[in-house]
């Protein structure tokens, strides 16, 4: 895959300035991004719009919508195998399908989205878990419920603690955390009056009770919350740079990363890219500047200070905590996510069409 040398890219904000940021390219023997060339190949599952992926030991996960999960080696050219919900069921209507995965060995925790849709098969919906590395999957959102109180699948967005992935946490206007893996929920503590067009977690995987909530309510008001305790309680956040008059007080979030040798320091993509060298209780942007918009945003986890930042169809790298940005590679298709082998270093991207990976660089 060609990348530039040079690299510019006009960025227009909300209070009406514009601006173009200049990005160095990260190409054959720089030493800032390994010895050798780096490299972007397509691994497969073209046409398919992958939303969600996930490196889990040695297993690659895609989440393909209403095409289902899907499963392959990372090492080697191994295929793609469908392990679940593909079908003439998941292909009816317009629900987004599977869009989230938390697997952990052999236990993997999947949730099957319906929201915003107007047709869809109402058995497929929610959360469900397999034991036997997707040989099986048996529904898990037992204790989830609706404003009414009523059982309900409906949910947003799941996720486990990496260092302990009996304890989870799923959002849909409330919070509900589990204890059990996902078997069973109960409601905690929500500042959220109801289910908003975007409500997203971030797990810090090195910190066993350390979760976010963000994104925006029903009444389409901005939302930042921790929790230390695992998704028990939960306090709001509101330290924030403001950018103008017209800004919102509170940004919206999007997509959190947190950094790999340093517990205190965390990024987010609101849109803009904003920083926390305090463990999230107060935001700054690293450049001084609003820079361009990012999205998603992932950090190595084996490098301090390194973060993959995504535009578009380009990937772009900071070695320096976000001060600086360097295209690292680009994609024919639309980047919606992002995930790194923590063993081999390499780079997955799922994009509107399909899976693509980027090598070269050493862990």
């Amino acid at each position: 895959m060609a990348m530039r040398l040079r690299d510019s890219i006009p960025v227009r904000l909300a209070i009406g300035v514009v601006l173009t940021w200049y990005f160095g390219g990260c190409r054959d023997s720089n030493p800032e991004c390994g010895n050798n060339p780096v490299q972007t190949t397509a691994l497969g599952l073209g046409g398919m719009q992958i939303i969600a992926l996930q490196v889990d030991g040695n297993f690659l996960y895609a989440c393909g919508g209403r095409k289902g999960l899907w499963k392959k080696p990372v090492d080697g050219p191994g295929p793609w195998n469908v392990i679940g919900f593909f079908g003439r069921s998941s292909a009816v209507g317009d629900a987004p399908g599977v869009v989230d995965i938390d697997a952990s060995g052999n236990d993997i925790l999947i949730l099957y989205s319906v929201a915003g849709a107007t047709q869809y098969d109402s058995s497929l919906a929610g959360i469900w878990r397999s034991r036997n590395a997707g040989g099986i999957f048996i529904r898990s959102d037992s204790g989830i419920i609706n404003g009414d109180g009523d059982p309900s699948h409906i949910i947003s967005h799941v996720a486990r603690s990496r260092l302990n992935p009996s304890i989870g946490v799923a959002v849909h206007g409330a919070t509900f955390r589990t204890t059990d893996g996902g078997d069973h929920w109960v409601p905690t503590s929500s500042f959220i009056p109801d289910a908003g067009p975007l409500e997203l977690l971030s797990w810090d995987s090195d910190k066993e009770l350390d979760v976010w909530f963000y994104g925006q309510t029903g009444l389409m008001e901005n939302h930042v919350s921790h929790s230390a305790d695992g998704g028990a309680s939960w306090a709001y956040v509101t330290s924030f740079p403001q950018l103008g008059a017209e800004e919102p007080s509170i940004p919206l979030f999007r997509s959190m990363a947190f950094d790999a040798k340093n517990k205190h320091v965390m990024y987010a993509e609101a849109p803009y890219l904003l920083k926390s060298t305090d463990g999230g209780s107060t935001w700054f942007l690293p450049t001084g500047i609003p820079t361009v918009s990012v999205h998603p945003i992932i950090s190595d986890p084996n490098w301090a200070n390194r973060v993959y930042q995504v535009v578009g169809r380009a990937v772009y790298l900071s070695i320096d905590g976000g001060e600086s940005m360097r295209l690292l590679a680009q994609s024919n298709s639309v980047i919606q996510a992002v995930a790194v082998d923590a063993q081999s270093g390499d780079i997955y991207l799922g994009t509107n069409s399909g899976v693509e990976m980027i090598t070269g660089l050493t862990p």
